[in-house]
């Protein structure tokens, strides 16, 4: 994965704000990160603060050390911290990760939709790269149906963590053929 950029772009939607982590972030990110109804299919669940504070510092520097990363999703008119949504390692494939989580409150008016697709909009013209993973639980239906409007396709099951997933993925330019 070739980075173009080392500085973290602003990107906005018509709802939201997506910028950079800040070490002000902390007291949001931890309750987001420590709510189980959030982190229900989410690696192994809710986070403790110590671990959040690693996983904010880790977002930080992710994109100096990368050229992508992961930004905070604010409400345009409010400002308020709603979530996270964006790129993190690169998967198995070497491709990098779509990923979004975002605050109850925020749920069903789709804006992990709006979020995710100014991502990838971003991703299209910044990164070298012709296709991104994302992966979900498989009884997360709220994801995949976002992942679903966004062109992504499953590719198949597989297991993290002890838990089983889905891999999709979305190419440029078009859906991903399923893979057997």
């Amino acid at each position: 994965m070739k980075p173009l950029s080392q500085s973290v772009p602003e990107l906005t939607t018509p709802r939201l704000l997506l910028r950079a982590f800040q070490p002000t972030d902390l007291a949001d990110f931890a309750d987001l990160r420590a709510d189980p109804a959030v982190m229900r299919y989410i690696g192994t669940g809710p986070r403790t603060p110590a671990q959040t504070m690693e996983a904010l510092a880790g977002l930080i520097v992710q994109w100096a050390q990368k050229g992508y990363g992961v930004w905070a999703v604010s409400d345009r008119a409010t400002g308020r911290f709603i979530g996270e949504c964006g790129f993190y390692r690169a998967t198995e494939a070497g491709l990098v990760e779509l990923g979004f989580s975002l605050a109850t409150t925020a749920w069903g008016h789709g804006l992990a939709t709006e979020a995710a697709a100014a991502c990838l909009e971003w991703a299209w013209s910044h990164l070298d790269t012709m296709a991104i993973d994302a992966v979900t639980h498989p009884d997360n239906a709220g994801s995949a149906n976002v992942l679903g409007k966004l062109g992504f396709v499953l590719q198949r099951d597989a297991e993290f963590l002890g838990q089983p997933v889905q891999i999709w993925q979305v190419r440029l330019g078009g859906n991903a053929e399923t893979v057997s």
